[in-house]
């Protein structure tokens, strides 16, 4: 009995020498790298799809912003870590990514295209969403949980309209054909048009012949909308829509020679970009475009200091000259930098400890981040009631194969918010 105490006695202490010493270096690799201070934020990617071409740009626009703040030491030390779905850019497949990557510990998720459903997902789980997009009615809350780039898909419309309309030299209204891709932004705008059985346009003096709409998903052909508006014989087309959709508008337009025919073209907001121009070349002449800047456009980079710093970190990360630079760049690095501003408040006003994606809604929306400059746009104020970095466009006309800067559109109101203000503003 005596024996059997006595090696049970020495089990216990064999087992308290080995407890001590397992300890004892788990406290010494505590003190010698302390945990890694970390904060994630989530991408519903459009790696594949109809909009790649775009939803590639402004992706690793996100990527290479997170990179350069990294590089920087972080947000005041913390590190920023991007995790991601794909979507390709479908609705529920966004639905689906925001409640993943929001239980993957993501405080705030970016992505693209706009929809009500998304803000309602962003509700239920308690985490803003940053959208690389306009805003429409369908994406407004109270309290507000969507924040995008552009101010509204309707003042895109109206802004081109109130210039063309402003070099219009001829005593009768001006002839309006609409065309755009069946998706929110599109429908949106037509909201607008038909706003108190078409006010906007009768202050514009603008008269609408007719709208055509064809596919998101699956668009081969527009011949048969496009011929059915030349016929109604307007003096100027302008079209909503994106990536794939994009360019086959493009070229069918060419090909059945609509500008020829004395029919002027346009497109809304970022609806031609570098990558429209690169697969189209030159059937995408002479059509005017508003939207970010082009950073590609030495003009554009005197009037924003602040492309040149992305036109150097894109060379630097992944080998691309300035002449590749697109506006989706700009959304995307933009994007992040005010995403990452939003949680930088929240960190000094909760700490790390206590950040939550509330927390970084607070903050955004807070009214704390005033006068934001990028240097890439004018500077941004966001609150509850300006949910968006960029109240007006920049227009430009694609000549040659490049865009050619013309003005910076003045700031108007939202129509999403406030509908009368914009029309008395116009």
């Amino acid at each position: 009995m005596a024996k059997r105490v006595k090696s049970i006695g020495l089990l216990a202490a064999s087992a308290v020498l080995v407890l001590s010493l397992v300890l004892g270096s788990v406290l010494s690799v505590a003190k010698a790298a302390p945990a890694e201070r970390k904060v994630k934020i989530g991408l519903a990617s459009v790696y594949s799809g109809p909009l790649a071409t775009l939803g590639t740009r402004f992706g690793n626009a996100m990527f290479d912003y997170v990179r350069y703040v990294n590089g920087q030491g972080g947000i005041d030390g913390v590190e920023v870590e991007i995790i991601w779905r794909e979507t390709k850019g479908y609705i529920p497949e966004d639905v689906l990514a925001i409640r993943r990557l929001a239980a993957q510990g993501a405080v705030m998720v970016f992505g693209t295209p706009a929809d009500g459903a998304i803000v309602t997902a962003a509700q239920r789980v308690g985490v803003p969403v940053n959208w690389v997009d306009a805003m429409i009615p369908a994406c407004l809350s109270t309290p507000q949980w969507f924040f995008c780039w552009y101010i509204d898909w309707p003042v895109g419309l109206l802004a081109m309209l109130e210039y063309f309309k402003g070099t219009w030299p001829e005593e009768r209204p001006l002839r309006l054909g609409f065309m755009g891709y069946e998706m929110p932004a599109t429908y949106g705008t037509l909201d607008a048009i038909n706003y108190k059985d078409g006010a906007y346009l009768d202050k514009l003096g603008v008269e609408l012949v007719g709208y055509e709409t064809f596919p998101f998903i699956g668009c081969i052909d527009t011949s048969t909308e496009w011929l059915r508006l030349a016929g109604k014989k307007p003096d100027l087309v302008y079209l909503i829509s994106f990536g794939v959709s994009t360019t086959v508008a493009v070229k069918d337009a060419a090909r059945l020679g609509i500008q020829q025919k004395g029919i002027t073209l346009a497109a809304g907001p970022q609806s031609i970009d570098l990558s429209t121009i690169a697969i189209a070349r030159k059937d995408v002449n002479g059509w005017y475009t508003l939207g970010l800047p082009w950073p590609s456009d030495p003009e554009q980079r005197k009037l924003f200091p602040g492309l040149e710093v992305l036109v150097e970190k894109e060379k630097e990360y992944r080998g691309r000259e300035v002449e590749d630079v697109s506006g989706w760049e700009v959304g995307g690095w933009v994007a992040a930098a005010v995403g990452l501003e939003a949680i930088r408040i929240a960190l000094e006003e909760v700490g790390y400890e206590n950040l939550t994606g509330r927390a970084v809604r607070d903050a955004l929306f807070g009214g704390e981040i005033k006068d934001f400059d990028t240097g890439c746009v004018p500077p941004i104020t966001v609150t509850e009631g300006h949910p968006y970095f960029l109240d007006r466009g920049i227009l430009c006309q694609v000549r040659e194969g490049r865009a050619h800067f013309i003005k910076v559109m003045k700031a108007l109101p939202s129509f999403c918010m406030s509908p009368e203000e914009l029309l008395r503003a116009l």
